[in-house]
């Protein structure tokens, strides 16, 4: 049983509406022999008098209180009277207040969890909701028998057949209910204005798109191109797709930048797939919370098509699709979802910003290795923990083995002087050896007394290390795991940074004036100022960060945007009042990101890059990333959307263009235009000269063949017979985001080429290697295991090895190595596929993927002949163009399938390094 004194610990889990909606208007349902309320009960001090069923035992509570209960115990009504301010607990202005407005408030201050889909209604002054929540039915009503005097009736019950046979008892009680202001009698009430049920839209200028994010979703197919995130971005030319083959219904869910009420969406649910129209969804369903909110058809044709309902409280809303034009697949292009301003609507309570002690969990997060994504992935790390129980639970973060050595990196919206990390452990504890903090200034911090050895912490259990030694302001922490120590995985669900408040996220721009946000919930930050644009990260609940620039979306709302270069838009947090004048009007177009990052070459070239990204070492140079994972991309490799790579280096003409024939000093156009020319696999527009500040280098774009990768590159001369070259990477909306920011790295690279080369470089800095010799092949010490543990290989010392996306494994001499942009002297790339294509023999598998390969490629293809790796049966053949030389293979796998082997070199030392490359395929086991 719940009185008013439990109700603050209610949970609404699940909300089922048994409303129903004429075009008339509301009408209840009737049964035909209605249990109506028979007896009438005045309180104490004759203020209140209310209708009930004879048959129900009612009690005085408290002085605004009454408790009733059915004789056989399946029912439980509580009723309270008083003013909104009494009811909400002064969160909401009295005068103003609607009875929805109240009824919304009084769950939320009384600890009820607001419905998943809060349906609300409101008619001639009455605001009711209900369903079932865990199992029970609930029923929630407030009316307005006079001004600023309210009535709540919450009631609980055994089932929804005995609420469906309540109602008209429920809604005669509410109705039927007086409040008398005492001796000076009940004044009049202005009748209220009933909320609008159905919203106007006709097309996106009607439209406040609110869509932040997806959510979670049942399929995808492979790629890109085909993802979810495409449904948000508002082009029709990109789309999400479903893999197929899952069973219906297939579905997406959009989560919202905060809570909304929606009453309406653009759906355009054409396919975006040349050749593919009949895969365009034709039925499909609304849902929030679990319930249909609409049902209904898309005609077959492109563009938005607009779509209304009964406007419903919510954060994320569910398409379900059943049915496409005739299709295979399920694909739409794009979704707009619709906030709606409604008379009831409950105003965003003003939190105060805490001023000293900031406790913030992390906003992004990147890890030396994940087991899956999203499951298991780092970004599972972020946001408040969500794992309430021990076990291997796909919300925390799992490294890709379960006995590596692994870190996690966790960055934080605002900069704070450390006082405490907590770390939250959901999957055997004890692996912790290590926790750095990470200053503005990019150095790591290792903190004292750190470890987490086993028995120290229980699991579920949060390890906390205090920190009393006063330290810079730092953003960033990482967790190193040593799981040797326990033998199986160590999962994480949350990291809380606590601090004290120490100003800026970061560097601000020069000359910049920051202001004060805050927010008091979780919202989306973006990468540039629009709902349109990737999601870039998170701000979490009551935290405090700082603004130093704002711009006007076009969406049409202020954006503010943050010291780490992150936007966020006006109506989602609280800006201070001084933010409209001090945070400076920007053009985000020509904004770039501060570079407070300085590198240089042992040759003495360097460039300057952006606070907090990472930098990885090359030969003449380095590449830096957005984030770990970013900066570790290899060439060709699809990016994840919002990461961003750059890499300069500085080098020779011929390694730049081999086998050109440029002689001794091109011009950097020249040398562009020779470089493309014996490139492949890549789509590069005309070269063009670029003014970057007072010198002219040469720039060039394109896109990759076969992934959903964005490219930039820039040639420029460095004196001493070397070049720079500075080549930019991203998912294909990143480009635009970071052009200003790559301009300023170029310019830095520029000014670093002055100084570099003391003593003079050589032209050429890579010497050939030596010849590999038949007896060194049998040293393969390491071990590559993939992360869905199907396949096992061996490689040498030195030689770098991972999982890349569709499915391979890649063994490279180097990290960056890729045969797209044609093979150095001394590179060998090998990659091998898990295909799932049967054939009924290797070389009728080779031949229909090499065949493929070739055309795309336009190379020739040698003479496939039979042959065995491993013991397997398999068949081979060879291939070469001007920048490299392929083998290509089939190798029969285990389980009846085949793997897909390519194995690269230089065209000139592929005799050297076959007896090594044949060694290294020899040790293929596969665990299907």
């Amino acid at each position: 049983m719940r009185t008013r004194s439990s109700m603050c610990t209610a949970s609404i889990i699940t909300l089922l509406i048994f409303s129903i909606f004429l075009s008339t208007g509301y009408v209840w349902a009737q049964e035909e022999n209605p249990l109506l309320p028979s007896q009438t009960y005045t309180a104490e001090d004759g203020a209140f008098t209310i209708p009930y069923l004879a048959t129900w035992e009612i009690t005085q509570t408290g002085t605004n209180q009454v408790h009733m209960s059915s004789s056989d115990d399946t029912v439980h009504v509580t009723v309270e009277w008083g003013t909104a301010s009494y009811l909400t607990f002064g969160g909401l202005d009295d005068a103003g207040a609607y009875p929805l407005a109240v009824l919304i408030s009084f769950l939320q201050e009384t600890g009820s969890a607001m419905p998943t889909l809060p349906q609300e209604v409101e008619t001639n002054g009455i605001a009711f909701l209900g369903g079932i929540t865990q199992g029970e039915a609930v029923f929630y009503a407030v009316s307005e028998p006079a001004e600023d005097l309210f009535v709540i009736l919450d009631a609980d019950l055994d089932s929804q057949e005995t609420l469906d046979a309540l109602e008209p008892a429920f809604m005669a009680m509410i109705s039927g209910a007086s409040v008398s202001m005492g001796a000076t009698g009940e004044p009049t009430a202005e009748p209220t204005e009933a909320l609008p049920v159905v919203v106007e839209i006709t097309g996106p200028d009607d439209c406040k798109n609110v869509a932040a994010s997806i959510g979670e979703y049942s399929s995808q197919f492979s790629g890109a191109s085909y993802a979810p995130a495409n449904l948000l971005d508002g082009d029709p030319a990109t789309g999400w797709s479903s893999g197929g083959g899952v069973a219906e219904p297939e579905f997406v869910t959009i989560q919202l930048d905060g809570r909304h009420t929606v009453g309406g969406v653009l759906f355009n649910g054409y396919s975006p797939s040349p050749r593919y129209e009949t895969d365009s969804i034709k039925s499909f369903r609304l849902e929030a919370g679990g319930a249909v909110i609409f049902e209904g058809e898309a005609a077959l044709e492109q563009g938005y098509q607009v779509y209304t309902f009964q406007p419903v409280e919510t954060d994320h809303i569910k398409l379900a699709v059943l049915s496409t034009h005739g299709g295979n697949y399920f694909e739409a292009a794009d979704i707009m979802v619709c906030a709606v301003e409604t008379g009831g609507a409950m105003p965003e309570p003003a939190q105060p910003i805490e001023a000293q002690t900031v406790r913030q969990w992390a906003v992004s997060a990147t890890a030396s290795s994940q087991y899956g994504s999203p499951d298991w992935g780092a970004m599972q790390a972020t946001g408040a923990p969500d794992v309430s129980s021990c076990g291997d639970i796909q919300q925390a973060w799992a490294s890709s083995q379960a006995t590596g050595a692994d870190w996690l990196r966790l960055e934080y919206a605002q900069a704070v002087q450390p006082t405490q990390i907590n770390i939250y452990q959901t999957y055997n504890p004890g692996a912790v050896v290590k926790v750095e903090v990470v200053g503005e200034d990019g150095s790591a911090i290792a903190l004292p007394d750190s470890a987490d050895p086993p028995g120290n912490t229980p699991c579920p259990g949060v390890f906390t290390v205090d920190i009393a030694e006063t330290l810079p302001p730092v953003n960033t922490v990482i967790v190193h795991l040593d799981q040797t120590i326990t033998g199986d995985w160590n999962e994480i669900d949350a990291v809380e940074l606590v601090g004290m408040a120490a100003g800026e996220v970061s560097m601000p721009a020069p000359g910049a004036v920051s202001c004060d946000i805050g927010t008091d919930r979780v919202v989306n930050t973006r990468s540039r100022p629009g709902t349109n644009y990737n999601v870039a990260g998170q701000l979490a609940a009551g935290v405090t960060v700082q603004a130093n620039g704002q711009a006007a979306g076009a969406d049409g709302y202020t954006w503010w945007r943050l010291t780490n270069g992150a936007w966020v838009r006006d109506d989602v947090v609280s800006a201070a009042a001084d933010c409209a004048v001090a945070a400076p009007v920007v053009n985000p177009d020509e904004d770039p990101l501060p570079l407070a990052q300085h590198y240089t070459t042992p040759d003495g070239y360097s460039f300057d890059y952006p606070q907090g990204w990472e930098l990885l070492e090359e030969p003449g140079g380095a590449v830096v990333g957005n984030s770990p994972a970013a900066a570790g991309r290899a060439f060709g490799e699809t990016f994840e959307p919002g990461e961003f790579q750059v890499s300069v280096i500085w080098t020779s003409a011929e390694t730049l263009a081999p086998g050109a024939g440029l002689g001794a000093a091109p011009t950097s156009m020249a040398l562009l235009k020779a470089a493309i020319s014996v490139s492949s696999g890549v789509d590069i527009n005309e070269p063009y000269e670029l003014m970057i500040g007072d010198t002219v280098v040469a720039a060039g774009y394109g896109t990759f063949a076969d992934a959903d990768v964005e490219m930039s590159v820039v040639i420029f001369e460095a004196g001493g017979g070397l070049y720079g070259s500075v080549l930019t990477l991203s998912d294909l909306d990143g480009m635009e985001q970071f052009e200003p920011t790559v301009r300023a790295i170029i310019a830095s690279a520029l000014a670093g080429s002055q100084g570099g080369g003391a003593g003079g470089v050589e032209a050429e800095t890579e010497a050939t290697p030596e010849p590999v010799e038949a007896a060194e092949v049998v040293e393969l010490p390491e071990t590559f295991t993939s992360v869905a543990e199907h396949l096992s290989i061996r490689y040498p010392d030195g030689w770098f090895a991972k999982d890349t996306a569709g499915g391979e494994a890649s063994i490279t001499t180097g990290q960056f190595v890729t045969f797209i942009m044609g093979m150095k002297p001394g590179e060998v790339q090998i990659t091998i596929n898990e295909s799932i294509t049967t054939a009924p023999s290797a070389m009728e598998r080779l031949m229909s993927e090499m065949e493929q390969m070739a055309s795309g490629l336009g190379f020739a293809l040698g003479e496939a002949t039979e042959t065995t790796v491993g013991g397997a049966r398999a068949a081979r053949l060879e291939a070469e163009q001007e920048t490299w030389h392929l083998l290509a293979m089939a190798v029969e796998r285990s389980d009846g399938h085949y793997f897909d082997v390519h194995a690269y070199t230089h065209p000139d030392e592929f005799a050297q390094y076959e007896p090594l490359i044949l060694a290294i395929l020899d040790t293929i086991t596969y665990t299907p």
